[in-house]
C-alpha cells in the first residue's frame, strides 16, 4: 500500500483529502506545515508528498526545495 504524506496548514481539507486518499486504499500521514512535512518525509519515506503552495513559517515551495536538497529525500 502507498503512503501518502499530506502537509497543508487547514486541519479541515488536511482531513478531507485524508478521507479520500484512504477511501481509494492509500495509507496516509498529515503535516501542519512544510518544517512538520520534512521531518515526516524524512522519517517515513512516503512514496508521495501533496504539499500546500502557502503555510506558515516553511511553504510548500521551500519544502519542497528542501526535499529535494536531501539525498535522502530527493527521490520522492
Amino acid at each position: 500500500m502507498a503512503l501518502i504524506l499530506v502537509a497543508d496548514d487547514d486541519p479541515d481539507i488536511a482531513r478531507l483529502v485524508a478521507f479520500q486518499l484512504k477511501y481509494n486504499g492509500y495509507e496516509v500521514t498529515l503535516a501542519r506545515d512544510g518544517t512538520e512535512a520534512l521531518a515526516r518525509a524524512r522519517e517515513t519515506a512516503p512514496d508521495l508528498i501533496l504539499l500546500d503552495w502557502m503555510m506558515p513559517g516553511m511553504d510548500g515551495l521551500e519544502c519542497l526545495t528542501a526535499l529535494k536538497g536531501d539525498p535522502t529525500t530527493r527521490g520522492i
